[in-house]
């Protein structure tokens, strides 16, 4: 491998972990661990979806996590507050509104390709697919117990 390319992604990675220290140790005094948690999954989530050159908005994040746009809005708010994330106003794809779009830094989310695209991409593929045949089987038997509903 290019020597360039280890120095872009070891300083990716190190990028990503300095992210996830900002969301774990620079809250504020009235910032609960739990929400620590949700924004780093929520940025995770985010990242997953921008490597794969998804448009990501608030309605997305909520289809992806099961969550409710009010629940995500403050979360989002807080990692664009961070500087992890930048919001975007533009118009929706299917009608006249407008639609914030959530973006992060483009080295992390080639680093995130990259890792998607690695040894381990085939896994969380495999995965994926598991977890939405789950998802189906539940939803056929009429177990909603995974959404929080």
């Amino acid at each position: 491998m290019d020597t360039a390319v280890k120095r872009t992604d070891a300083c990716a990675m190190s990028e990503l972990q300095k992210a996830f220290d900002l969301i774990l140790y620079g809250r504020a005094k009235t910032d609960t661990p739990g929400k620590s948690l949700k924004c780093i999954g929520l940025f995770t989530v985010i990242l997953r979806l921008r490597a794969f050159d998804e448009t990501v908005t608030r309605q997305v994040l909520a289809r992806e996590t099961g969550l409710t746009e009010n629940a995500i809005a403050p979360h989002v708010r807080y990692l664009e507050s961070l500087g992890l994330v930048k919001m975007t106003l533009a118009r929706a794809r299917n009608s006249i509104a407008r639609e914030f779009h959530i973006d992060a830094d483009h080295a992390l989310i080639e680093y995130t390709r990259k890792a998607i695209r690695g040894n381990r991409g085939g896994f969380f593929a495999q995965l994926g697919t598991r977890v939405d045949a789950h998802r189906s089987s539940l939803l056929e038997s009429g177990c909603h117990s995974w959404r929080n509903d």
